[in-house]
Protein backbone atom coordinates (compact mmCIF):
# COMPACT_ATOMS: atom_id res chain seq x y z
CA UNK A 1 0.00 0.00 0.00
CA UNK A 2 1.36 3.49 -0.98
CA UNK A 3 0.19 7.07 0.35
CA UNK A 4 1.23 9.81 -1.54
CA UNK A 5 2.10 12.74 1.28
CA UNK A 6 5.00 15.13 0.70
CA UNK A 7 8.89 15.76 1.70
CA UNK A 8 12.74 15.75 1.25
CA UNK A 9 15.97 15.39 3.00
CA UNK A 10 16.78 12.96 5.91
CA UNK A 11 18.24 13.71 9.10
CA UNK A 12 19.17 10.53 11.24
CA UNK A 13 20.23 7.40 12.04
CA UNK A 14 22.50 5.61 8.96
CA UNK A 15 21.51 2.08 9.37
CA UNK A 16 21.61 -0.67 12.40
CA UNK A 17 20.14 -0.17 15.63
CA UNK A 18 17.58 1.71 16.39
CA UNK A 19 18.44 5.24 17.65
CA UNK A 20 16.82 6.43 20.73
CA UNK A 21 15.93 9.91 19.35
CA UNK A 22 13.58 11.24 16.38
CA UNK A 23 14.41 10.85 12.94
CA UNK A 24 13.23 13.22 10.59
CA UNK A 25 12.59 13.74 6.54
CA UNK A 26 12.28 17.00 5.05
CA UNK A 27 11.73 19.79 2.20
CA UNK A 28 11.08 23.19 1.29
CA UNK A 29 7.26 21.95 1.45
CA UNK A 30 7.33 20.05 4.67
CA UNK A 31 8.50 18.06 7.61
CA UNK A 32 7.75 14.68 8.52
CA UNK A 33 9.36 13.14 12.46
CA UNK A 34 9.48 9.63 12.76
CA UNK A 35 9.87 7.47 16.12
CA UNK A 36 11.97 5.03 15.10
CA UNK A 37 10.59 2.27 17.94
CA UNK A 38 7.29 2.85 17.30
CA UNK A 39 7.17 3.88 13.28
CA UNK A 40 4.61 6.86 15.04
CA UNK A 41 4.93 9.78 13.00
CA UNK A 42 3.76 13.47 12.20
CA UNK A 43 4.15 15.61 9.30
CA UNK A 44 4.03 19.67 9.18
CA UNK A 45 3.11 21.90 6.21
CA UNK A 46 6.06 24.55 5.80
CA UNK A 47 3.88 27.24 4.41
CA UNK A 48 0.80 26.53 6.75
CA UNK A 49 2.05 25.64 9.74
CA UNK A 50 -0.58 22.95 9.68
CA UNK A 51 0.62 19.86 11.91
CA UNK A 52 -1.27 16.00 11.53
CA UNK A 53 -2.20 14.97 13.36
CA UNK A 54 -2.39 18.30 15.46
CA UNK A 55 -1.17 16.20 18.46
CA UNK A 56 0.40 13.45 18.99
CA UNK A 57 2.06 10.93 16.62
CA UNK A 58 0.30 9.08 13.92
CA UNK A 59 1.10 5.47 14.14
CA UNK A 60 1.57 3.55 11.34
CA UNK A 61 -1.33 0.60 11.68
CA UNK A 62 -3.02 -0.96 14.49
CA UNK A 63 -2.71 -4.31 13.02
CA UNK A 64 -0.43 -6.86 14.82
CA UNK A 65 3.70 -6.15 13.66
CA UNK A 66 2.95 -2.39 12.86
CA UNK A 67 2.86 -0.66 16.42
CA UNK A 68 6.63 -1.82 17.20
CA UNK A 69 8.94 -2.50 18.31
CA UNK A 70 11.32 -1.98 15.69
CA UNK A 71 14.30 -2.66 16.36
CA UNK A 72 16.14 -2.14 12.83
CA UNK A 73 16.86 1.23 11.11
CA UNK A 74 18.33 1.59 7.56
CA UNK A 75 18.41 5.49 6.80
CA UNK A 76 19.22 6.54 3.50
CA UNK A 77 19.36 9.96 1.86
CA UNK A 78 15.63 9.93 1.32
CA UNK A 79 14.44 7.14 2.59
CA UNK A 80 14.19 5.42 6.16
CA UNK A 81 13.29 1.76 6.35
CA UNK A 82 12.60 0.41 10.20
CA UNK A 83 12.60 -3.38 10.76
CA UNK A 84 10.82 -5.67 13.21
CA UNK A 85 12.48 -8.93 14.76
CA UNK A 86 9.08 -10.75 13.51
CA UNK A 87 10.24 -9.58 9.54
CA UNK A 88 7.57 -6.89 9.30
CA UNK A 89 8.29 -3.70 8.97
CA UNK A 90 7.55 -0.21 7.33
CA UNK A 91 9.22 2.13 4.47
CA UNK A 92 9.27 6.06 4.03
CA UNK A 93 10.34 7.44 0.86
CA UNK A 94 10.32 10.66 -0.95
CA UNK A 95 9.37 10.90 -3.78
CA UNK A 96 8.48 13.54 -6.78
CA UNK A 97 11.65 15.70 -5.69
CA UNK A 98 10.39 15.83 -2.30
CA UNK A 99 6.64 16.65 -2.68
CA UNK A 100 5.47 13.43 -1.92
CA UNK A 101 6.01 10.66 0.52
CA UNK A 102 5.24 6.89 -0.05
CA UNK A 103 4.93 4.79 3.52
CA UNK A 104 5.09 1.05 2.23
CA UNK A 105 3.91 -1.57 4.91
CA UNK A 106 6.08 -5.07 4.48
CA UNK A 107 5.49 -8.93 5.75
CA UNK A 108 2.41 -10.66 7.01
CA UNK A 109 -0.46 -8.79 8.11
CA UNK A 110 -3.32 -10.56 9.67
CA UNK A 111 -5.31 -7.73 8.70
CA UNK A 112 -5.85 -5.03 5.97
CA UNK A 113 -4.05 -1.78 6.96
CA UNK A 114 -5.82 1.17 7.02
CA UNK A 115 -4.06 4.91 7.56
CA UNK A 116 -4.64 8.85 7.66
CA UNK A 117 -8.23 8.70 9.33
CA UNK A 118 -9.45 12.45 9.03
CA UNK A 119 -6.18 13.05 7.07
CA UNK A 120 -5.21 16.23 6.71
CA UNK A 121 -6.41 18.21 4.10
CA UNK A 122 -4.30 21.78 2.86
CA UNK A 123 -4.15 23.63 -0.16
CA UNK A 124 -3.13 26.50 -1.64
CA UNK A 125 -6.36 28.18 -0.28
CA UNK A 126 -4.96 27.84 2.93
CA UNK A 127 -1.38 28.69 1.75
CA UNK A 128 -0.56 25.37 1.78
CA UNK A 129 2.21 23.36 -0.08
CA UNK A 130 -0.58 20.57 -0.80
Amino acid sequence: MSLAVALCVLLGAQGGETPKGPLFLESPAMVVEIQPATGAWSLRDKASGVRWPSEGMARCGAAEGLQGPFTAVKAEAKRIHLSAASGQGVGFELLDDGRSLEIRFEGKLAAGVRLLDDALAVTDRERGAW
